[in-house]
């Protein structure tokens, strides 16, 4: 279904936030009203998932960047502003807290975006007072996210507070996403309560608390356990992870492809239309996975403990991310890539069929 987006949506994104919130925030490490807790970097899972980095060859921001993914840590804020679009934390007027957002300095993405000007100067017309919570505002909308960051600080939290006396605070879009929403009603236990967020109102907080995990730390494990069913992994299927056309980065020749994965007995899924546990279910029991990359491939998770071979497909050769290779490295699983061509504006891509059916005849 197309979306309408309005005048004042438009002018928001094309105008508003690149030429005025952006340029008028500052970003802070630090604020009297915040006090650090905890802050690890785990440089030994740093040096594991890349022993051969040239820190020399990264930016300054690419090297912080990566550190982020290998850090954890716990702040306490007091008496802040809590930003209902993105989650930044604002402990005075036009600052935001760097780690309210985590990887807020992304190289290998735009800007984060600030918070509304607009909205926050006419704040005090919808707020509401909250005297404590844990902000987890980040990662909801994606499923990799979802399991990497979100889930990983609920367990941080849990570690911190088990007696759930600290409420947590989600977006209001959290349940909008079929696995959220089985998380919640199926799996998070009902004894922390929940504080929704609207889109609309900002939060002024009494004690707040910003809790970050390291990416691959055996948070993530816990995890894991927490959500995967309790019977025997077994090695009978072998699945590949299709896309949605209107996602972008598809295999545009897939006629050609189809029938190899068939000839070598492949069953293809789509991720979007299961739920969690469904899709915990099915690949606990898979051999093989293969799939473009994107956030379908994060559920190899679910075979943690078993045998696992996975070959991930990437649009072509100048991209190559290690999201789900370090994964497979953690967990001991084979990890292979294969690269596609001719890519187009929304980066579909060909994939030459007699390399991918040598590559499955190997594999």
């Amino acid at each position: 279904m197309e979306q309408h987006i309005n005048f004042w949506d438009r002018l928001q994104a094309k105008v508003i936030t690149p030429y005025f919130d952006n340029k008028l925030w500052e970003m802070t490490l630090e604020s009297n009203s915040i006090s650090k807790e905890k802050f690890e970097t785990n440089l030994t899972n740093l040096d594991f998932f890349y022993p051969n980095l040239e820190s020399s060859g990264l930016t300054k921001g690419g090297l912080s960047f990566l550190k982020d993914n290998f850090s954890s840590y716990r702040f306490k804020g007091e008496n802040v502003w809590l930003d209902p679009d993105f989650g930044w934390v604002i402990p005075s007027p036009l600052k935001i807290f760097k780690y309210s957002f985590p990887y807020s300095e992304d190289p290998w993405d735009q800007m984060k975006r600030r918070p509304r000007t607009l909205k926050y100067l006419n704040k005090k017309s919808n707020t509401r007072v909250i005297e404590k919570g844990a902000s987890f505002r980040f990662g909801w909308q994606n499923y990799y996210h979802f399991f990497m960051d979100g889930l990983t600080q609920l367990n941080a939290l849990d570690a911190f507070d088990p007696k759930g006396e600290i409420p947590i605070i989600l977006p209001d879009h959290y349940h909008k996403n079929r696995f959220a929403k089985d998380f919640f009603s199926k799996i998070f236990p009902n004894n922390r309560e929940i504080i929704v967020q609207s889109s609309k109102e900002y939060l002024f907080v009494k004690k707040l608390y910003l809790l970050k995990e390291d990416i691959l730390s055996c948070s993530l494990d816990q995890v894991i356990d927490q959500i995967r069913p309790s019977a025997k992994l077994v090695d009978d299927k072998k699945i590949f992870i299709t896309r949605n056309s209107f996602s972008g980065r598809t295999i545009r020749n897939i006629n050609e492809i189809m029938p190899i994965l068939k000839d070598f007995g492949f069953e293809v899924v789509d991720c979007n239309e299961m739920g969690l546990l469904e899709q915990a279910n099915l690949f606990s029991s898979a051999s093989h996975v293969a799939g473009i990359h994107g956030a379908g491939l994060v559920n190899t998770i679910f075979k943690k403990g078993g045998n696992l071979k996975v070959l991930e497909i990437a649009p072509g050769l100048d991209f190559q991310p290690e999201h789900y290779k370090n994964i497979c490295k953690k967990f001991g699983f084979e990890h292979r890539m294969i690269f596609g061509k001719n890519l187009d504006f929304q980066t579909n891509f060909i994939l030459d069929p007699q390399e991918l059916s040598n590559l499955l005849r190997d594999f």
